[in-house]
């Protein structure tokens, strides 16, 4: 969640790599529609250079306190964004079809999915979306779901629920376990219900690290996230909730191990672990593996990469992608979302 989400020429170098490097996958859960997502020639990357990919942002590094690895903020860690409501909806009927999952899952971090599926010449199967508990004075927006979705462009929703964010009051985790949010959960209940879709939810990403307000609390996240799951719930067969449990790797002293935030099997569908590429050592080994070997002591499940990218200040950016594809590949995940 820490790196600047503007990368486009990156991306381009990420579609080249999904043909490239035959990822392989577990099954995934597949959306209520017929066929698979529509695949395209991919592009060459022969042309993007090292100075090319570094000039993609205009993000520039900063540190973490106490962290030797350089981030890029995208407002604070980041600020949560989603589309604005709209003031007159369009109804559903008038929303893009559902894509069907089908590994490996590829997922975006970005406001324009459709930019991102032109950039790569491949279909986002699903995009994530940031909505903090705290804003609008904390009621949910009646069409925030509507809004998102029709925004993603027909992948699927990853709704990436955060209690907080700089612009608000701190809403703590205990609040959330007293169930004084319930309204907002409820209101969110109702809108996938209504809409129909399925929904990937995860809740209060990367509790291990210390860069949000709720890092660090793993007594109070587990109790938090159980009560946020058990309010949404499953979803019904129109609308399936696919929860995704969402640590950092750990890959520096900015995270705590996560198995002290684990909330339980009967509680997660897939588990999503959050590492970026900063620096040019960076690799999927060190980003990933450790972690891995850890979840793998106590959920057999799908594992996907929550969130990923890379910095547009490495010296070899398409290297480092095919890097990641490969590690993907290699450990058999569900995919990621970049």
């Amino acid at each position: 969640m820490k790196l600047k989400r503007s990368r486009s020429l990156v991306v381009l170098a990420l579609g080249s790599l999904i043909a490239v490097v035959g990822v392989s996958a577990a099954p995934a859960r597949v959306s209520a529609t017929s066929g698979a997502s529509p695949r395209h020639q991919a592009l060459s990357i022969a042309s993007l250079t090292s100075s090319q990919l570094s000039t993609a942002t205009q993000a520039r590094p900063v540190l973490f306190p106490g962290s030797s690895y350089a981030t890029y903020r995208y407002d604070t860690n980041p600020a949560p964004h989603h589309p604005a409501p709209s003031h007159s909806p369009t109804p559903t009927p008038a929303l893009p079809p559902p894509v069907r999952l089908t590994p490996p899952v590829e997922g975006v971090v970005t406001t324009s999915v459709a930019g991102w599926d032109t950039f790569t010449h491949h279909t986002a199967q699903l995009a994530d979306n940031y909505v903090a508990i705290a804003r609008n004075g904390g009621v949910l927006p009646s069409t925030w779901l509507l809004s998102a979705i029709r925004a993603d462009d027909g992948a699927e929703p990853v709704i990436e629920i955060l209690p907080n964010d700089v612009t608000t009051p701190v809403i703590t985790l205990s609040s959330i376990v007293r169930g004084r949010r319930d309204s907002w959960l409820l209101a969110l209940k109702a809108q996938i219900a209504a809409l129909r879709r399925p929904v990937v939810v995860s809740f209060a990403p990367e509790p291990n690290g210390r860069w949000y307000s709720w890092g660090l609390q793993p007594k109070e996240f587990v109790a938090a996230y159980q009560h946020v799951h058990d309010v949404i719930g499953d979803g019904t067969a129109a609308a399936p909730v696919t929860w995704m449990w969402q640590p950092s790797a750990i890959n520096d002293q900015a995270e705590s191990m996560p198995r002290q935030y684990w909330p339980g099997a009967s509680f997660v569908d897939w588990v999503g672990l959050d590492g970026y590429y900063y620096v040019n050592r960076d690799s999927f080994g060190l980003r990933f593996s450790a972690t891995l070997k850890v979840v793998k002591r106590f959920w057999r499940g799908p594992v996907i990469i929550g969130e990923t990218g890379i910095s547009p200040h490495v010296a070899n950016g398409p290297a480092d992608i095919a890097n990641l594809f490969a590690g993907v590949a290699a450990h058999h995940l569900l995919g990621l979302i970049f």
